[in-house]
């Protein structure tokens, strides 16, 4: 009789521990293998000095480690430079070793006014978390790209912006900005200007106190804003509320309004956000075209005022219906 019993009672504890169990690994499973970032174009330039185009290309790889465990994404990040397609062929090759899981805010850009321009990049642990910042450089005595060492720590960055290029050039500095507090609670704030001597990068001059930028840094203006992307869901029926746009990373060209000369080419960070400095003018920011039809978005004609940022967003249209 006892027998009997237990073999109607087992069977169900013993489904539930299997039905327990399996949750368990679809969970761990799941904080170990996030979506990985596909190999992706973040920049074009003229990254050697010569009329040849060459693209910087970002991705990510699984990290196959005893620290593994220790990150959310558990991801390496990886940028290499390299031709252009179709006959893309790599050129030189960074990761983020176990530590950095996320590279970001790619800029290529001379710095240090000789014609070749610099990569500019920043590498993170998390998404929206402090940064390292590292500059990418051709080296014509060796024939090849090298990354540019720095005569202080550039951990713990929020941000960067360029200023001191464009039509008016002058000299140009890497400005950086810190987060004040861990929690991210406070608005970041200047941390210090920069410029590239030779193989270094060295501060130019220190901010003021309390985190304010110098006359110099406050004098120029341009463009800021972000990328947003809708609908991201699709409505139902005609009386349900439209969902929230969502920020959108993606890239944007500004050109000239009377000329349509190419000024800058970017990609915005995950947050969509992004902040170009220009000199006073007409200009359109519009997408980098791409071959697929969606997302899609349009053209922005913007005023840049002398030691002002234009304030914009732009709206992308996701195509769901």
């Amino acid at each position: 009789m006892s027998r009997k019993r237990l073999l109607i009672f087992v069977p169900p504890i013993a489904i539930v521990m299997a039905l327990a169990a399996l949750s368990f690994g679809k969970a761990a499973r799941g904080f170990q293998t996030s979506a990985l970032q596909k190999k992706r174009v973040a920049a074009r330039g003229p990254l050697t000095g010569t009329k040849e185009i060459l693209q910087v290309t970002t991705w990510q790889t699984p990290i196959r480690s005893v620290r593994r465990t220790l990150h959310s994404r558990a991801a390496q990040a990886h940028l290499a430079i390299e031709t252009t397609r179709p006959e893309a062929r790599v050129l030189w090759e960074a990761d983020g070793g176990d530590l950095y899981s996320q590279v970001s805010s790619i800029r290529a850009v001379d710095l240090d006014s000789d014609g070749v321009m610099e990569v500019i990049s920043l590498w993170r642990m998390r998404p929206g978390g402090p940064a390292a910042l590292r500059v990418f450089h051709w080296d014509k005595e060796k024939g090849s790209f090298i990354e540019l060492s720095a005569g202080e720590d550039l951990t713990g960055i929020h941000s960067y912006r360029v200023t001191g290029v464009g039509r008016a050039r002058s000299s140009p500095k890497l400005v950086t900005y810190v987060q004040p507090d861990v929690l991210g609670s406070l608005p970041p704030v200047a941390g210090g200007e920069y410029i590239v001597r030779g193989s270094e990068v060295v501060r130019a001059g220190k901010s003021e106190s309390g985190g304010r930028m110098d006359e110099t840094i406050r004098s120029e203006g341009g463009i800021e804003g972000r990328a947003v992307i809708t609908p991201t869901s699709p409505v139902l029926r005609t009386n349900m509320p439209k969902p929230d746009p969502a920020p959108f990373e993606t890239s944007l060209v500004i050109v000239t309004a009377a000329e349509g000369r190419e000024v800058a080419r970017f990609k915005t960070g995950s947050d969509g956000r992004f902040r170009v400095t220009l000199p006073p003018g007409q200009y359109i920011v519009k997408p980098q075209m791409e071959s697929r039809r969606w997302p899609r978005g349009g053209e922005q004609e913007v005023t840049v005022a002398a030691g002002k940022f234009t304030q914009i967003t732009v709206t992308f249209d996701s195509g769901m219906r």
